[in-house]
């Protein structure tokens, strides 16, 4: 998450934080957060999201993050030339030693947000399928549970046999 999805006015961050409304995670990662702490979780405890753990990312830790699983130095300076947090995130866990990523909802080529219904424009297109790509030419193991993101990325299809429902049982 950042700043603006705890805070922010607009009508995406509205919807970001009523999809998660009620919601819990094991670990929390915000990115680029500037303020105190407590107005961080001032602003969780606002639409009920909780944690285990939580973890603060400055804009320079992202951006050396995002250089290392890349190659490439992005410094973020314009919102359609940063790395979207699904990306973030992705790299993130792999440099935490994940065995596997599998991301699902992440369509680099799509015009919007499969989270929500406002038919929002999707920003970061280019660079998350830059992203998506290297991943998969490094072979890292990021997956995808789309199909039709495993053809425009090259991005390997995570078999199904493997998929495991929010309940625990296969899907």
């Amino acid at each position: 998450m950042q700043f603006n999805q705890i805070e922010g006015p607009n009508a995406a961050a509205v919807e970001v934080r009523r999809v998660l409304q009620h919601a819990k995670t094991g670990l929390l990662c915000v990115l680029n957060w500037r303020h105190e702490l407590d107005r961080l979780l001032r602003g969780l405890d606002a639409f009920d999201y909780r944690y285990d753990d939580l973890m603060l990312i400055s804009r320079h830790e992202r951006i050396a993050l995002m250089h290392r699983m890349t190659g490439r130095l992005n410094l973020e300076l314009e919102g359609e030339g940063k790395w979207s947090n699904g990306i973030v995130g992705a790299a993130l866990a792999i440099n935490s030693g994940a065995a596997n990523v599998i991301l699902t909802g992440i369509d680099p080529l799509s015009k919007g947000h499969k989270y929500n219904s406002l038919n929002l424009s999707r920003m970061h297109r280019e660079t998350d399928l830059l992203a998506l790509q290297i991943f998969a030419e490094q072979r890292l193991p990021v997956f995808t549970a789309d199909p039709h993101v495993a053809q425009s990325t090259n991005l390997a299809l995570w078999p199904l046999k493997h998929a495991v429902g929010l309940n625990g049982h296969a899907v």
